[in-house]
């Protein structure tokens, strides 16, 4: 494997251990819910396009990211919400959430073993973390507009 190479499975891995282990947790729900995956999404954005990519890493960058909001939607819808005792509203997640993560996971390699022979490594790669962060914006964005009825102000904490 190249420095690249790695650098981008690292990066992956760790955004999916971070999706995972959030996901599990009970936890408040605000609107800091979306700096990271907006952050990561503006980040990694700017390090895609400062490396010149041809158009078909456009493509599929793109498409990776699609892929990961629908995706990102899709499992939001199986977050549980409620408001505390303390009139905050809190969610976690379940087992269901986690499984749409791995079939997630699944289609990356299917893919990669799909379109390996056409599109570069590094391509496929910006386009799986395009997909993750995508996810991940996804999951939080989904959340939020989900708990807009249970409280129409949230916290910035």
């Amino acid at each position: 494997m190249t420095h690249s190479e790695l650098v981008s499975a690292a990066i992956a891995l760790l955004i999916v251990i971070c999706l995972i282990v959030r996901q599990f947790q009970e936890r408040s729900v605000s609107w800091k819910s979306l700096r990271f995956p907006v952050l990561a999404a503006v980040v990694c954005g700017v390090l895609f396009v400062y490396s010149n990519p041809a158009l078909d890493g456009y493509v599929a960058v793109a498409g990776g990211a699609m892929f990961g909001l629908l995706t990102g939607v899709l499992g939001a819808q199986f977050i549980h919400l409620w408001r505390g005792q303390d009139g905050v509203v809190y969610q976690k997640g379940d087992w269901r959430y986690l499984l749409i993560l791995l079939a997630f996971i699944a289609l990356r390699i299917v893919a990669r073993v799909a379109l390996g022979h056409v599109l570069s490594q590094t391509v496929m790669d910006g386009a799986l973390i395009a997909a993750i962060i995508g996810n991940y914006l996804g999951r939080a964005a989904t959340v939020l507009m989900r708990v807009a009825p249970l409280s129409p102000f949230l916290p910035s904490r």
